[in-house]
């Protein structure tokens, strides 16, 4: 079947599998993303002129709230966004300091393209938190992010307490050998951008001496 063929409102992945038999060969970029979030502290809310979602509402309900990412949107968050890639973390927050009155995000994996490009339009949050697993996989996220994110808005890094013996005694090598060019390009991406701090170049040094990369879920041991 050629592209011709194709009804012109089809999305992109149907259109690869009648082209190609495989969905993922070929252009396979959605429209739009979806924003998977919490809150438990009073007021948190998203913005976009008269438009408001309620978090703390939506969370209290319905245990989540979503939130449909487009190009064309000037949605802000009056509260720090907290991003993390575990599910786990997500479902069970007692990890978080109690005193924490922002929005806890979910991602999979690896953060979209889409997502950033959102993030780099508009000052989404005055500060945005990212809190990946310590592996080469991780810190790419960490640099595209903190590449792609509006100056208006800080970034930073979550480090969970005692990270460093933690990496020591709960890292894997299976994940620091698979993931290491990755780390390794992201880490020369944040010293040529001037975004190293004492606590990357001592992950860097850790993660070599043990050959080891750390989990989240290593902040609850």
């Amino acid at each position: 079947m050629s592209e011709s063929d194709l009804p012109s409102d089809l999305p992109a992945r149907s259109r690869n599998l009648g082209i190609n038999r495989n969905s993922k060969k070929g252009k396979s970029t959605h429209g739009s993303y979806y924003l998977l979030m919490k809150a438990w502290a009073d007021g948190a809310v998203w913005q976009d002129g008269k438009n408001i979602l309620n978090v703390t509402s939506a969370t209290q309900q319905f245990g989540a709230a979503a939130l449909q990412v487009n190009s064309d949107q000037s949605w802000q968050c009056n509260r720090t966004l907290l991003l993390i890639e575990n599910q786990a973390l997500f479902d069970q927050s007692d990890w978080l300091e109690k005193d924490f009155d922002g929005c806890l995000i979910y991602y999979a994996g690896q953060l979209p393209d889409l997502l950033l490009q959102w993030l780099s339009q508009f000052p989404r949050s005055k500060q945005l938190i990212l809190f990946p697993d310590y592996d080469g996989i991780g810190l790419s996220n960490y640099a595209r992010l903190a590449q792609s994110i509006h100056p208006e808005t800080k970034i930073s890094f979550y480090w969970m307490p005692n990270w460093q013996e933690k990496l020591k005694e709960f890292g894997d090598t299976e994940i620091w050998s698979r993931t290491r060019i990755l780390f390794e390009n992201a880490y020369n991406n944040l010293k040529s951008a001037d975004l190293l701090d004492i606590n990357f170049i001592q992950l860097a040094e850790l993660s070599q001496r043990h050959g080891k990369a750390l989990e989240q879920e290593a902040i609850w041991l």
